[in-house]
C-alpha cells in the first residue's frame, strides 16, 4: 500500500498499481487488525511485559505510514488497536524524535535521482 501510493510515485517517479494497493487495503490489512485487536493490550499495558519495548513500537510503527496514507480504521471494530497504536504513538521520546526529524526528511537520500536514465 505504501510503496503504491507513497513511495513509487512521490519519491521515485514511477507509478505505483493502484490496484494492488486498493486489494491490500481490502484483504491484507483487516486479518492483521483483526489479529492486533485480539492482542493489544488494554488500558496502560504493553504487548511484553510491563514496560515499553521495541515489540511495541514495531507494531505501532506502521501505523505511522497509514496515517499517510489517511487510512481510517473503523474505530467500532478496532478500539484496543486504535487507543494502543495513539498511546504508544504519542509517548514523548518518539514524539520528541520525530519533531527533530520529521518522517520523509531524509528518504531523498536514499533513492535514485529522477534525472538519472535507468538501465
Amino acid at each position: 500500500m505504501f510503496f503504491n501510493r507513497i513511495v513509487g510515485p512521490r519519491f521515485i517517479g514511477i507509478p505505483g498499481d493502484q490496484d494492488a494497493a486498493d486489494l491490500a487495503e481490502r484483504s491484507e490489512l483487516p486479518p492483521i487488525l483483526d489479529y492486533i485487536e485480539r492482542v493489544a493490550p488494554e488500558g496502560d499495558g504493553y504487548l511484553v511485559g510491563d514496560s515499553l519495548t521495541v515489540a511495541d513500537i514495531s507494531v505501532a510503527s506502521p501505523f505511522v505510514n497509514l496515517r499517510h496514507l489517511r487510512t481510517e480504521l473503523d474505530e467500532s471494530r478496532y478500539p484496543k488497536t486504535i487507543a494502543y497504536v495513539q498511546r504508544i504513538l504519542s509517548r514523548p521520546a518518539l514524539l520528541r524524535s520525530w519533531k527533530a526529524k520529521p518522517p520523509f526528511s531524509s528518504v531523498r537520500r536514499f533513492l535514485p535521482n529522477k534525472k538519472t536514465p535507468r538501465p
